[in-house]
């Protein structure tokens, strides 16, 4: 194929899968977002675009698979390090194959909490009574509080207490 021969997809209604034409109209991406003009590489709403093979391939893979259209496309804004790719987290990568498989998905998951913590993410505690400071495992200061709770001895959190010189 020649680098700026026009392609579009279509679905074969016998076997319903989804080839290439070999002479088809131009293809045309239609959007209703709001133009972004710090990015020169988005295109405005409404432009007609050519797709080279190479590309309409590219943009065929992107819209087959959410996670490599984010690990190749997704840009965030550092605000020492400027831009730089985005990489999800497992919990996010997880809950990204669950909304593209069952697209009748609720997740109920508020903000701030917890959700991207594992069983080692240290967090600091204060004491209320005593007010010493420990630097402790999540999973660790859980046993604490549900040892507490039940009315059973608590873990001994002594070994993370923080000194301070």
């Amino acid at each position: 194929m020649v680098a700026d021969h026009h392609l579009a997809l279509f679905v074969d209604k016998k076997s319903k899968s989804k080839k290439l034409a070999d002479n088809p109209p131009i293809l045309t991406i239609k959007s209703n977002m709001a133009p972004i003009t710090s990015f020169v590489k988005i295109k405005p709403p409404f432009q007609k675009t050519n797709f080279t093979s190479e590309q309409f391939e590219e943009f065929l893979k992107c819209s087959q698979d959410p996670l490599y259209f984010m690990a190749n496309y997704i840009y965030i804004q550092h605000p020492q390090k400027g831009r730089m790719p985005f990489v999800a987290y497992p919990f996010q990568t997880e809950l990204i194959k669950t909304y593209w498989k069952q697209t009748n998905t609720i997740a109920m998951i508020p903000r701030q909490s917890g959700k991207c913590v594992s069983c080692n993410t240290d967090i600091r505690i204060k004491h209320s009574k005593t007010g010493k400071q420990y630097n402790l495992p999540v999973e660790v200061y859980y046993d604490f509080i549900a040892a507490m709770k039940s009315g059973l001895d608590p873990v001994d959190i002594s070994q993370y207490e923080i000194t301070t010189p």
